[in-house]
Parts: C-alpha cells; sequence; structure tokens
C-alpha cells in the first residue's frame, strides 16, 4: 500500500512539473523576421514568399556566404547572412 501511494505521488508530481514548463519559441521567426544590420554587407535581399532567387546566381551561394562569415562580421551580420542563406538554399531544392 505504501508503494502505490508513492508511486501516485511520483505520478502527481511529474503531471505538476510537466504543467509548469514552457515551450521555447525559436521556429520560424528566427527565419522569416529580418534582422537589422544596417548598412552591413550581406547576400542579397530575397523576399520569403518569392518563388525564384531574384536574379542571385545560387553557384555563388556558399563562397559569398562563407566570405561573409569569414570576414569578422558583427554576429547579427553572420545571423542575417545565415537566414538569407537558409532561405535560397530553400529555393534552390523547390
Amino acid at each position: 500500500m505504501n508503494l502505490r501511494l508513492r508511486s501516485k505521488s511520483a505520478i502527481r508530481t511529474v503531471g505538476i512539473l510537466l504543467a509548469m514548463t514552457t515551450s521555447a519559441f525559436a521556429g520560424p521567426p528566427l527565419i522569416c523576421h529580418r534582422i537589422e544590420i544596417g548598412q552591413a554587407k550581406t547576400l542579397p535581399l530575397i523576399d520569403w514568399n518569392e518563388h525564384g532567387t531574384s536574379g542571385y546566381n545560387l553557384k555563388n551561394l556558399s563562397r559569398d556566404t562563407f566570405a561573409i562569415l569569414d570576414a569578422n562580421a558583427p554576429v547579427l551580420v553572420r545571423m542575417e547572412t545565415l537566414r538569407l542563406a537558409t532561405i535560397y538554399a530553400r529555393h534552390s531544392l523547390q
């Protein structure tokens, strides 16, 4: 009987802990929303919903991305460059 009471208490405790947790919001906003980098150099802008690459040659994507990332760029410039590279890569798969 004591074991049954302990297991009910453990289940109740786990249930309370799960109810108190919050979910992390780290999905689409990191990809969909533009990061403000001022006049810093990054990849050409592209609209997320645009079907195409707005004239950008995808053969240069890796080279251009690495050039920007290797240039001691600030963190926000790196984040925006990776965001744009992800969008271009997504469009190249369609």
